[in-house]
């Protein structure tokens, strides 16, 4: 017979708890250890994504300290400045930038450590392999771990919007000089054949007068009347080329001008409604005005058959707004030939480089009217408030 311990009953049931409590939490510690494992794949992904991020990312990014020396850099930085990431740690920026721009780096660097916010500066870049190139610098201060003030900065190559906006300014300086030689040119063929031809008309003149045979007196005045009209194409060529009275009468008395000579050449009715020039315009974008419309009325006219004309200008504190409408037989600009489709993108190209915009319309009432819309923003000066003032008053 077996003998049987009274207290081994409760020894082996707490035995059995404790072995189950055991065993939960030793599922709770693996479950734990899982979402460990998970979460440090997680980490690692996303540490491998930003340096993707940073290494790859499309601009230079630097960390720099106090002194503009280079503590940190992702690949695109490196690639810029033609060196190996690890071998540009501890270089000063300033060492790749051009000699002409380093004074203008130097107090960018030391605002933007004295400054909160972002801080912006362009500059020349030379790269350790020899390139050269433009970039834009971006800055902002931060603190370091240690307390110690870094700035964090992003260099984006800007070569190819540097260049593109030298070549403006190279095109504009170059129009500019074609323009200074256009107002030469007419000059002298105003002064030259004006002279030449006012001679040749008072020797006529004098002819009519003291011929004594009536043939050669009609033969006199038929010359004159060909003078009269050899005088008349000189000014207009000279108008073409640059027209005097835009410098000496104005923007108004120039289209005033161009439209009666067009329309008496062309035998056109026309009709003007131009604003006061309040405030004036700048000489530069006086001229490319008048250019435009010379343009718009040549355009016009020709394609449209025309026998009416039509030009409005407003000139407003902020902007000057300029109509013009012709009424003839054929479509509009804006389609139709080649040729019309053609000018009309010309039109609308002039009017993007002068930083206008142009709508081109036909009248749907069968009419025959066409019309261009320029809208051309225009800032109001410290001079022409001074000028607008003074005129109104």
């Amino acid at each position: 017979m077996q003998n049987h311990d009274p207290a081994s009953g409760p020894a082996e049931h707490a035995t059995h708890v404790l072995a189950q409590a055991l065993h939960r939490h030793q599922e709770e510690l693996v479950q734990q250890n899982d979402e460990l494992h998970r979460a440090q794949s997680e980490l690692a992904a996303a540490r491998d994504r930003y340096r993707d991020l940073y290494d790859f990312a499309p601009v230079g990014y630097f960390t720099l300290d106090a002194d503009g020396r280079i503590l940190d850099v992702n690949r695109t930085g490196a690639t810029l400045l033609g060196m190996a990431p690890l071998t540009l740690r501890g270089h000063g920026l300033g060492r790749f930038v051009l000699a002409g721009d380093s004074d203008r780096w130097q107090r960018h660097l030391q605002h933007a450590l004295a400054t909160d916010g972002l801080q912006r500066l362009d500059v020349a870049i030379a790269a350790h392999d020899s390139r050269f190139g433009y970039g834009q610098i971006d800055s902002l201060r931060t603190l370091a771990d240690d307390g110690a003030i870094t700035l964090r900065v992003t260099l984006t190559d800007i070569t190819g919007r540097m260049r593109a906006d030298m070549d403006r300014r190279m095109a504009a300086l170059d129009n500019d000089a074609r323009e200074d030689e256009r107002r030469r040119v007419a000059l002298e063929l105003h002064e030259n054949l004006g002279q030449t031809l006012s001679g040749l008309k008072l020797d006529v003149t004098h002819l009519v007068h003291v011929s004594e045979s009536a043939a050669c007196r009609q033969a006199a005045r038929a010359m004159l009347t060909a003078l009269d009209a050899a005088v008349s194409t000189v000014r207009r060529i000279t108008a073409e080329l640059h027209p005097p009275m835009l410098d000496d009468l104005g923007l108004n008395a120039a289209i005033d001008w161009l439209a009666h000579d067009t329309s008496q050449r062309m035998g056109l009715q026309h009709s003007l409604a131009l604003g006061p020039e309040i405030p004036p315009l700048a000489p530069a974008t006086a001229l490319a005005v008048y250019r435009f419309v010379q343009a718009a009325l040549s355009h016009l006219l020709h394609h449209a058959d025309s026998t009416d004309v039509h030009l409005e200008m407003q000139r407003q504190p902020d902007a000057l707004k300029l109509v013009m409408q012709a009424r003839g037989t054929v479509g509009p600009l804006s389609a139709g030939s080649d040729r019309q489709t053609h000018d009309g993108q010309l039109l609308q190209h002039r009017a993007r480089l002068m930083g206008g915009r142009l709508m081109i319309a036909a009248a749907r009432d069968g009419s025959g009217w066409q019309s261009l819309y320029l809208s051309l923003p225009i800032a109001l000066n410290e001079q022409g408030r001074a000028q607008h003032t003074d005129a109104l008053a």
